[in-house]
C-alpha cells in the first residue's frame, strides 16, 4: 500500500499496475487540485529514498514518469495500467483499441435484466467541453459506437437488481454507466445516470438507495500482454468492502 487508497499490485521497467479506491482520481486533471493515482505512483518511486526501487526495477536512479494508458472514473474502484515508457505505452494503447486489453469490471445494475447474458451498442457523444455523454441510437456525425458485453452473475429478485460480470469492448467516458441506464439497469449510487439517485441528492436530508454512496463500479481484472516479453499478464481485484456490504443488504443478511 503507497497510498491510504491505493495498491501497487505490479511493477516492472514497462508498466504497472494498481488498485485504487474510490474518490481517488486516476490522472490530474485542470479542475481538481486533488492528488491522483498517476502522481501517488510517482511520488513513490521518486522519493529520494527509492533510489535503490528505481536502480532495481529500472537499471538507473534517473527520474520516473509514469504514463497514463487508460483511467477509471474518480468513484470508480478497481485496477488500472500504467505505463512507464513510449513504447509500453503505445504498445498498451494498441491492444486498448483493437480490443486484446481485457477489462472486465463487476457492477449492481437496478433493474431488471431482460437476457442472462448481451451485448449493449450505442453511440456516444461528448459534448464541446468534453464533459457530458450523449447517448444516440444511430450513428451520427462525431458520435463514436460503444461496444459493452455483460453476464448477470446474480439477481437480487426481492429489489430488482441484478449483480453483473461486464467486459468493455470499447471504453468511452462514462460508457457502463450511460449504457447501464439507457438498458434499463442504472448502477445503484450513480448521481449522474440514476434517477433516484439525482433526485435523493438534490434533496437535503434524503436517504441514497441503498445506503450507497458511489456508483456500484469496480473494475476487477486487466489482462495484457507484457510489451517487451509477449508474455500474457492477468490481474484481479476483490470487490472492496463498500460494495461487499451492498451486496449482503441486498441478500438482506
Amino acid at each position: 500500500r503507497i497510498h491510504p487508497k491505493l495498491v501497487l499490485v505490479y511493477l516492472d521497467s514497462d508498466l504497472a499496475i494498481v488498485d485504487k479506491e474510490a474518490g481517488l482520481l486516476s490522472v490530474p486533471t485542470e479542475n481538481q487540485a486533488k492528488i491522483s493515482a498517476l502522481e501517488v505512483l510517482s511520488n513513490y518511486l521518486n522519493d529520494p529514498r527509492g533510489e535503490a526501487t528505481r536502480r532495481s526495477f529500472f537499471g538507473t536512479a534517473d527520474i520516473v514518469k509514469p504514463l497514463p494508458v487508460h483511467r477509471l472514473d474518480q468513484y470508480t474502484s478497481g485496477i488500472l495500467c500504467i505505463a512507464f515508457n513510449d513504447d509500453a505505452r503505445r504498445h498498451l494503447i494498441k491492444q486498448l483499441r483493437s480490443h486484446d486489453f481485457l477489462r472486465e469490471y463487476i457492477a449492481y445494475g437496478d433493474g431488471d435484466a431482460l437476457e442472462s447474458k448481451g451485448t449493449w451498442r450505442n453511440y456516444l457523444q461528448l459534448d464541446e467541453r468534453g464533459y457530458d455523454q450523449q447517448l444516440l441510437n444511430e450513428p451520427t456525425e462525431g458520435a463514436t459506437e460503444a461496444v459493452t458485453h455483460y453476464q448477470v452473475e446474480e439477481v437480487f429478485a426481492r429489489h430488482h437488481v441484478a449483480k453483473l460480470r461486464i467486459r468493455l469492448e470499447t471504453g468511452l467516458k462514462h460508457q457502463i454507466r450511460i449504457q447501464a441506464a439507457a438498458h434499463g439497469m442504472p448502477l445503484i449510487g450513480d448521481r449522474i445516470y440514476h434517477p433516484s439517485t439525482q433526485k435523493a441528492v438534490g434533496k437535503k436530508g434524503a436517504k441514497l438507495p441503498y445506503g450507497f454512496k458511489r456508483q456500484a463500479l469496480h473494475a476487477a481484472t486487466i489482462g495484457v500482454v507484457h510489451p517487451s516479453s509477449g508474455k500474457k499478464l492477468l490481474f484481479q481485484s476483490r470487490i472492496p468492502v463498500d460494495m461487499q456490504e451492498l451486496e449482503k443488504r441486498l441478500r438482506g443478511e
